[in-house]
């Protein structure tokens, strides 16, 4: 295609049905962005959100995408952003690579770089296929920012852990995409905006406050929970940091270590909690007691495998650990447009919290500090 035809078409191609291509681009960099500044890969992520369709502006997918016996699927488009990510941010090798695996891959799975054979599955890919131009209105790429974002994320690894942890940076960054993709097609189905209300925790810390009122303090056992849990409360106003709880058996640990959290977040300003739970058997278990609790239903404290899209305050999941690697390989996210109903989704999302995990990871000799 000419600069001409690119420029043309940039303003008239469609995303899907009835939704221009350069509002999407633009809504899903916004997105995009929004949900990578959380660890610290936000122009990473503008970028690709902004590129991911280019390949859309074809006038061969344009005809697909209005045929209404058209194969799903049958008219690829997403190597065409990603090579010309990597053709624009090539002095930035490692970035490119991201970028490039994250566009090409945003409707299937991320490609290898090396594989067991020995072969470049990515950059044969992204060496294939036509190069399109960006269109003259294209935001301008800073491949220093791009630069000092994986730098800085890297800083944050311990460097025995440095090679997996891109690995999970990379999927990271993958579920951001595809997150903000699919968000800005479901709002713009759905005619509703995005929002992302800030938890109430004042009146979620009431409704705790109120149960804990409740109980009794008569027996031995019912003191020691009460000093354990006001220990947790007054903990809450603490510096961020990385804390323990040790308490035995039947100390009341679910509610303290909640109470400190609310308190925690009230401090903080924090948007949200994430419980992560060993054994699935009490998963369950533990969500209904906070629900119960904090009179809050699974849109507020969602539990086992289930992810709400738009809002939640609290995130419960079970991981197990081996070494340094996560295995949470279950994800389902709730499908808004058939509530009731979930589809499967990329399985990366909980192996890219460990990014999370590392940028608040203490150093093997630096010791937690108790709650009590």
């Amino acid at each position: 295609m000419t600069t001409q035809d690119i420029n043309t078409n940039w303003h008239t191609a469609l995303a899907r049905t009835a939704q221009p291509l350069n509002d999407h681009s633009r809504n899903v960099s916004m997105l995009a962005m929004r949900f990578g500044a959380k660890c610290g890969i936000a122009e990473i992520l503008r970028v690709a959100g902004f590129l991911h369709d280019l390949g859309k502006i074809s006038a061969e997918f344009q005809e697909y995408i209005l045929d209404e016996v058209a194969i799903r699927g049958s008219v690829l488009h997403s190597i065409f952003g990603a090579k010309r990510a990597y053709a624009d941010i090539a002095t930035v090798p490692h970035v490119a690579e991201i970028i490039g695996n994250i566009i090409a891959s945003h409707h299937g799975a991320l490609y290898d770089n090396l594989s067991p054979e020995g072969e470049t599955p990515l950059l044969d890919r992204l060496s294939s296929a036509e190069l399109f131009e960006c269109p003259a209105d294209c935001p301008q790429v800073d491949t220093d920012i791009l630069k000092a974002e994986l730098e800085f994320v890297l800083a944050k690894m311990h460097a025995e852990e440095k090679a997996f942890g891109i690995s999970m940076l990379i999927k990271i960054a993958y579920s951001c995409l595809i997150d903000a993709d699919r968000l800005d097609a479901y709002l713009f189905e759905s005619g509703l905006e995005y929002n992302s209300p800030k938890a109430d925790w004042d009146t979620f810390i009431g409704h705790l406050e109120c149960r804990l009122s409740s109980f009794q303090t008569q027996s031995e056992m019912s003191v020691f929970r009460q000093n354990v849990s006001d220990s947790c409360a007054k903990a809450g106003s603490r510096e961020r940091g990385i804390y323990k709880l040790e308490v035995p058996t039947g100390g009341g640990k679910t509610l303290a270590s909640l109470r400190f959290a609310l308190e925690h977040a009230r401090r903080h300003n924090l948007e949200r909690i994430i419980y992560v739970i060993p054994y699935l058997s009490i998963l369950s278990q533990t969500a209904d007691e906070i629900r119960q609790t904090l009179c809050a239903d699974e849109n507020t404290v969602l539990g086992a495998t289930f992810i709400g899209y738009i809002t939640f305050s609290f995130f419960i999941f079970s991981i197990h650990t081996c070494g340094a690697t996560l295995l949470c390989l279950k994800l389902l996210y709730r499908n808004p447009l058939q509530p009731g109903k979930s589809i499967k989704s990329h399985q990366h999302l909980l192996q890219g919290f460990y990014v999370l995990l590392q940028m608040t990871k203490p150093h093997p000799h630096v010791s937690t500090k108790s709650l009590l």
